[in-house]
């Protein structure tokens, strides 16, 4: 039997080649060089760890802010709901002076509340902030 070297099946290995798309191959070619020169520099080692101690250091604030935020946001969503006025003027008042301190404001003022004698730190005041704050961006439906 002889072999029919023009069947698709004897080319497929150079097929799959030809679909791999021409930027997937820059990227890596791109990210090879990137992890050259943090290996092979000590400069960019170094600026290397400290941007992945960073990225954890933020990945856990969120871990811990967003589900703060998330119950804090449905316990005062839901008191928006309540038919009670003076529940509903609270969680009104309370969004609307969230809403309007900015961020940066906001952690300075959960910073200082350890200076009145409350037990804070600025780790406390990182967490804390942003999940008071991220919760009440989006207006509620009244």
């Amino acid at each position: 039997m002889e072999t029919d070297f023009h069947t698709p099946a004897a080319h497929a290995p150079t097929a799959r080649l030809g679909k791999i798309p021409w930027w997937a191959l820059i990227l890596m070619a791109g990210g090879l060089i990137i992890l050259y020169q943090i290996l092979a520099s000590p400069d960019y080692k170094a600026t290397f760890i400290f941007i992945k101690n960073g990225v954890i250091v933020t990945l856990r604030i969120t871990m811990i802010a967003f589900p703060i935020s998330t119950l804090i946001g449905l316990f005062v969503g839901l008191l928006r709901t309540s038919k009670s006025t003076f529940l509903f003027t609270i969680s009104t008042l309370y969004v609307e002076i969230i809403r309007g301190i900015p961020l940066v404001v906001l952690i300075l003022m959960a910073f200082e509340t350890g200076s009145a004698g409350l037990p804070a730190r600025l780790s406390t005041a990182v967490l804390l902030a942003p999940a008071l704050w991220t919760r009440f961006r989006v207006p509620l439906g009244t």
